[in-house]
């Protein structure tokens, strides 16, 4: 039974599902991926064969992995499958690298992975088996379109999927987990006081904004639009990606961050000013003006979609402008603060709702085609997400490593991603291929948090 045989149920999309698949284009693939990295105690192809059985013998799946988009206009409800209308064999893959495959290969079959949009036709999700990594090692890429679900709340549901016992040998296939009670819940209304409200606050944001571009008297107060033009951040997309990726243990970061009185975001995006600065200047493409990040944040309320936990938007200078490390540092670290109290001084709904406003312009520029033509609202986006803080492991095999694959779009060519799990930080770049060299990034990126280390040892010494 084919998976357009089968009698269809229906349920209504949110105003983010139908942004996030409008977006999709030739060259825009608004998908996802959560890439971890398993240690096998056996033998590696027998491990693969019985997860590749197990994977594809499911005799469930549970929303929103049900979820297809219909092939008619109007595209406002999504169509809810039977499980036996989904061919698994068409949303579970295996690619075996040339044994003994390296990190360098692993990288370039998630970035070809990334670069391929998901079938329409199919439910929006698709399971990777990527084996041949030296030392006994699989990675999984697990790739889902936005619309179903944000990285956080994949993450939510990679954890569910894994155990925190090595002697547990049972498989919960993630698309068959029991959904909890929020799982598809639709987003609560405001009642018409609050929504007044909820207006009045976002004109006070919008007018602080507006007057802090007219004075211009606090340079850390990031402002949308403002941020320099960058031919290789913010210019047209192609089709091919790039990623690479760096891991480092948590609480080296961490404690760097504590010495410096900084937050871990704070130091990510310090260390990633750097990164630009160096990678920018060798291209003879460092803007004079500082470069401005973009950081989504949770933010969620009662009327929030479940689906997508980092509902907030902040906006941060990186004062790729200044040469002194310290200084840089300390001046990001106001920055930060700055656009969190600004969001803080809101109601959840507010702050929800300006996380809207802050990305209009993108998505207008989107919507236009003029992304990649026009002043972007910001040059790159910086993601934070926690995975699960424990040991995991999968059919007895420990987690080595988890990482994240994020969307690009035109006039937002690079993605930093940091997952937190288990003791460690797994740092991400994707990347337009054509325009960015994610490998060069990560390596720069290493070295980068070298120095803010030696700098932050030697200032609190």
């Amino acid at each position: 039974m084919t998976e357009t045989q089968t009698s269809i149920r229906r349920t209504k999309m949110s105003l983010a599902d139908r942004v996030f698949l409008s977006s999709d284009t030739d060259v825009v693939h608004t998908h996802i991926s959560g890439v971890p990295i398993f240690r096998i105690p056996g033998t590696v192809s027998d491990f693969v064969e019985d997860l590749m059985t197990r994977a594809r013998s499911s005799a469930a799946v549970t929303p929103p992995f049900n979820y297809r988009v219909p092939a008619r206009w109007p595209r406002r409800r999504w169509e809810i499958i039977d499980v036996r209308a989904v061919d698994f064999s068409a949303h579970v893959l295996r690619t075996a690298l040339p044994s003994p495959g390296s990190m360098r290969d692993l990288e370039t079959v998630i970035a070809h992975i990334h670069s391929k949009p998901l079938d329409r036709s199919k439910p929006l999700w698709e399971l990777h088996i990527i084996d041949g990594l030296a030392d006994g090692r699989i990675a999984l890429c697990l790739k889902v379109h936005h619309a179903l679900m944000d990285a956080m709340t994949l993450l939510k549901f990679m954890a569910r999927t894994f155990s925190s016992s090595p002697n547990n040998v049972e498989l919960q296939p993630i698309w068959a987990l029991p959904p909890r009670s929020s799982a598809c819940a639709r987003p609560k209304r405001l009642g018409l006081a609050r929504t007044f409200g909820v207006v009045g606050e976002l004109l006070l944001a919008a007018w602080r904004i507006l007057l802090e571009a007219w004075r211009r008297t606090d340079p850390a107060f990031a402002i949308p639009l403002r941020c320099p033009r960058s031919r290789l951040l913010n210019g047209l997309l192609s089709r091919e990606r790039s990623w690479a990726a760096i891991e480092f243990d948590a609480r080296r970061l961490h404690d760097l961050a504590r010495r410096a009185d900084a937050s871990l975001n704070e130091l990510i995006l310090a260390a990633l000013s750097t990164v630009l600065r160096h990678y920018l200047s060798a291209c003879g493409e460092l803007p004079r003006r500082s470069l401005t990040a973009g950081v989504p944040a949770s933010n969620r309320g009662p009327d929030a979609d479940p689906r997508h936990d980092a509902s907030g938007m902040i906006l941060v200078n990186l004062f790729t402008d200044v040469a002194d490390p310290a200084e840089r540092l300390h001046n990001i670290i106001r920055s930060s603060r700055l656009a969190k109290e600004h969001v803080a001084s809101m109601s959840r709904q507010a702050a929800d709702r300006y996380a809207v406003l802050a990305m209009a312009p993108a998505l207008l520029q989107a919507a236009t085609g003029l992304s990649g033509r026009v002043r972007a609202p910001f040059n790159v986006t910086v993601s934070n997400v926690a995975g699960p803080s424990t040991p995991q492991y999968l059919l007895g095999a420990p987690m080595d490593g988890l990482f994240a694959a994020a969307p690009i779009f035109p006039g937002q060519l690079l993605n930093l991603s940091v997952v937190s799990a288990a003791g460690r930080l797994g740092v991400a770049f994707t990347a337009c291929a054509a325009a960015l060299d994610a490998r060069r990034l990560a390596d720069l990126f290493g070295d980068a948090v070298g120095e803010l280390e030696t700098q932050i040892v030697a200032a609190t010494a």
